[in-house]
């Protein structure tokens, strides 16, 4: 076919209001980009799941929140939640509880949540409208999957790839 009846090959070029960002080398096609390994489509929007960390730090019903600061200044994270026999979340310690800790409050009631298949946009709003600075990704069930940030927000509306504190890697 002669150069001037093909038709044009589709690009994908960085979207920051469809938060598409190319894959170079990723098995997506042409039309197409990477995100967390999922291909996404130019004007498909990524989902809380595609930005949060699976990795998930977490304390149980019953321990003494005291036992999170360790860890949560270990891993470069701000909270963990309190998860329950089901996994599901009834809580979240943050360091800014523990530091308050001599005036009572230590675990935040109720956890805010978000479903992993909500879009970024709307997840975004959630943290906003409840001001504060981190989420608990649940699954269908309400069992906790992984945990986003307000830094992850805003990484994700961007376009930006997610990124993680690298004390997750070793576990």
């Amino acid at each position: 076919m002669p150069r001037a009846e093909r038709e044009p090959v589709p690009r994908v070029v960085q979207n920051l209001r469809a938060n598409a960002v190319l894959g170079v080398g990723s098995r997506c096609g042409v039309a197409q980009s990477a995100w967390r390994g999922r291909c996404v489509y130019p004007g498909m929007k990524p989902t809380v799941a595609d930005i949060m960390n699976r990795k998930l730090l977490y304390i149980r019903v019953g321990d003494r929140p005291s036992l999170a600061r360790a860890k949560l200044l270990e891993f470069g994270v701000s909270a963990v939640p309190v998860l329950d026999d089901e996994h599901r979340p009834a809580g979240l310690v943050s360091l800014r509880d523990l530091a308050h800790a001599d005036e009572g409050q230590t675990v935040t009631e109720p956890v805010r949540v978000v479903q992993g298949g909500a879009s970024v946009e709307d997840g975004a709003r959630l943290l906003a409208e409840h001001d504060t600075h981190q989420l608990v990704v649940v699954d269908e069930s309400g069992r906790a999957i992984g945990m986003v940030s307000a830094v992850d927000f805003v990484r994700g509306l961007l376009g930006v790839p997610a990124a993680h504190p690298h004390a997750f890697d070793r576990y």
